[in-house]
């Protein structure tokens, strides 16, 4: 069996964390040149070289045994298995498949097809009749692991333990992978290199780009004044500060060192209160970022900066544009770049929420299995005051918080309502909701964008993992990653569907959801303090 965390490179033959650190020096077996006894070295040398072969035959038997494997190795089963008798939705819109037969062999789909028209004589058989079986979810925006400033930020075992704790629990809703971005620590980057068979795929960023925020001499008066700045968030280490070209060439090449898989940068002046990353540091970003092939997503509020954005080449927006009604031509610079549009809708949709609204949010029996329960209670409070605020010019709380983010959202719809029609790319992206996130992103794709069930499905799963190059992922197709989720009823009839999960399979394996509920929900649903970060 193999052991939940382990981690590749520990099993890797030759590796060598000083040799990695100094990779112009010539490595030998130093010890030979000492003033050693002869002896000493030969025994030192027999033991170097039986401890060589032992290490290559463990590593050899791992590749049987489950243990240190490569990740696309240690990652598939290699049981043929046919699934039969459901409704399967591909996730590209075509129609789906009724009475279906599935078969994975090696953790990855190899036929799909009618019922009896798959032949697979010595396959396991699994009956799935009645049920829908859709792609896993893929999310191309969530703040996974501690949030930035807080005590686990700066503790790697806290903040490791956060990471795998929310990365089950994405798996045990559907999400087969998601991005963090951002604001992430070095146990983002060991999780990522490591195989957790029941828990989703982290995407990193590492740290993200933006300006020193809280420099500002009005947000410095308002932050010693005792208003809300984000100043003391801004004092943390999470976010790298750029001012220079000179900055952005050293930035871009230590994320390329570390293997980020994209990088996510601020380019927003929070409604005035912060500095604006200027596009003499983002245009040479996204340049730069290319010719190592990272990918770059940025945070924006305004069309103006979109536009820009786009035309510098960046590949995602992580926020549709909110100050104003997109026109005709963001949409064609959108389309002739090929940008994708994140949804990231769901926390202005939620200061606009009513009482009316419980069933498709805070009373869902997914979003009570997987959140906390100040966190429904808090929903719940918040539909029922309707009253909220946000940050003005000078940093102060004095604005109405519902109409403002009822502005916002009307414009967000509008604009991924035209950007759809136009055909931009739009992949889930939701900010925030963890485990829930997706499936309210889809309710909100049809109740307010107007998209049908299906729509919202590809959205979800095609759109999102090509968004993020995840090619093994997406679709119920021959050749791709057997992840999928098995529901209880047809979410074509119903988008609220997509939630009542029976089973969910990562690569062929499933998922052990009892597990993650007795072992990572049981943490995540009890109240916990001292984690006030925002997520943008």
């Amino acid at each position: 069996m193999v052991s939940n965390g382990a981690n590749v490179n520990d099993f890797l033959p030759g590796r060598d964390i000083a040799r990695d650190r100094a990779p112009n020096r010539k490595w030998t077996l130093g010890y030979l040149s000492s003033s050693r006894p002869k002896e000493v070295l030969m025994r030192r040398m027999v033991l170097s070289v039986c401890f060589v072969v032992a290490a290559g035959a463990v590593y050899i038997g791992a590749l049987y045994i489950g243990i240190g494997r490569p990740v696309e190795v240690l990652a598939q089963t290699t049981d043929t298995v046919l699934y039969e008798g459901a409704r399967v939705i591909v996730g590209d819109g075509s129609a789906a498949i009724e009475n279906a037969a599935i078969l994975v062999e090696n953790g990855k789909f190899t036929t799909i097809g009618r019922r009896g028209q798959v032949q697979a004589p010595a396959a396991t058989r699994v009956d799935l009749t009645g049920k829908t079986v859709m792609p896993t979810f893929v999310n191309t925006h969530l703040h996974i692991g501690p949030g930035r400033g807080t005590p686990a930020f700066y503790d790697m075992q806290a903040g490791r333990q956060q990471y795998i704790e929310q990365l089950h629990a994405l798996a045990y809703g559907g999400t087969a992978a998601s991005t963090s971005m951002g604001w992430d620590n070095e146990a983002a980057l060991q999780i990522r290199a490591e195989y957790l068979p029941d828990a989703a795929r982290v995407l990193t960023s590492y740290r993200g780009a933006g300006v020193p925020l809280g420099q500002v001499k009005k947000i410095q008066d308002a932050h010693a004044a005792g208003r809300d700045t984000r100043m003391e968030e801004d004092l943390s280490d999470s976010t790298v500060w750029l001012w220079t070209k000179t900055q952005v060439e050293i930035y871009v090449q230590e994320q390329a060192y570390k293997h980020v898989d994209f990088i996510k940068m601020w380019v927003d002046d929070r409604l005035g209160t912060e500095l604006h990353l200027s596009p003499d540091i983002y245009r040479p970003l996204i340049e730069r970022a290319h010719q190592h092939n990272i990918p770059v997503f940025a945070h924006m509020f305004y069309q103006a900066d979109a536009k820009d954005l786009a035309r510098a080449g960046i590949d995602m927006l992580a926020h549709p544009v909110r100050d104003s009604l997109v026109d005709d031509e963001f949409v064609r610079i959108m389309k002739d770049h090929q940008v994708v549009q994140q949804t990231n809708f769901q926390l202005p949709w939620s200061y606009t929420m009513t009482e009316a609204d419980a069933p498709l949010y805070w009373e869902d029996p997914l979003f009570l299995e997987t959140s906390s329960p100040t966190a429904a209670q808090r929903y719940r409070e918040q539909a029922r005051t309707r009253a909220s605020i946000v940050r003005t010019h000078e940093g102060q709380l004095d604005v109405d918080g519902r109409k403002f983010n009822q502005e916002i959202y009307s414009r967000i719809v509008s604009n991924l309502k035209k950007e759809y029609a136009a055909g931009v790319k739009i992949a889930v992206g939701t900010d925030s909701g963890g485990t829930f996130a997706p499936h309210l992103d889809m309710r909100l794709l049809v109740k307010d964008v107007g998209l049908t069930p299906m729509q919202a499905i590809t959205v979800a799963t095609r759109n999102a993992a090509e968004a993020l190059d995840l090619h093994d992922l997406g679709t119920i197709q021959a050749g791709k990653d057997a992840s999928f989720v098995v529901l209880n009823a047809n979410p074509l009839d119903d988008i609220k569907n997509t939630a009542k999960i029976a089973a969910v399979y990562l690569k062929g394996h499933k998922v052990d959801r009892d597990m993650i509920k007795k072992t990572y929900l049981s943490k995540i649903t009890a109240p916990r303090t001292g984690s006030t970060a925002r997520r943008d």
